[in-house]
């Protein structure tokens, strides 16, 4: 897959806050960091850590806004945008490798 039909496959996740197919798509090589995170996490532990944080999400009734935009800050591709609860704004970026998400930032710009 492309990293367009990746972004969709990670905005899906968001919207129905189901990783099952996202967690699909992670590359054995897989890092994850977050502004909101003190450790970069991989892809032994990524499908957990998303799994949790979705069942989170939809215990508190959290609503999330997703978008897929034009990633300005770094001039190139597009990403995804979150709002939960009308406030909290994270950009979700990735890179991609053999048809796979091979490395996924979030930040809050």
């Amino acid at each position: 897959m492309d990293h367009q039909q990746l972004l969709e496959i990670l905005a899906h996740a968001w919207k129905t806050l189901d990783a099952s197919e996202l967690v699909k798509c992670i590359h054995p090589d897989f890092q994850y960091d977050s502004q909101k995170v003190f450790a970069s996490m991989y892809a032994d532990e990524y499908p957990s850590y998303i799994t949790g944080k979705f069942k989170t999400i939809k215990k508190h009734g959290s609503k999330i806004e997703v978008s897929i935009v034009k990633d300005n800050y770094f001039g190139e591709g597009n990403m995804i945008k979150l709002v939960q609860d009308e406030n909290t704004v994270a950009y979700l970026r990735i890179k991609v490798r053999d048809g796979k998400i091979c490395k996924m930032d979030m930040c809050m710009f």
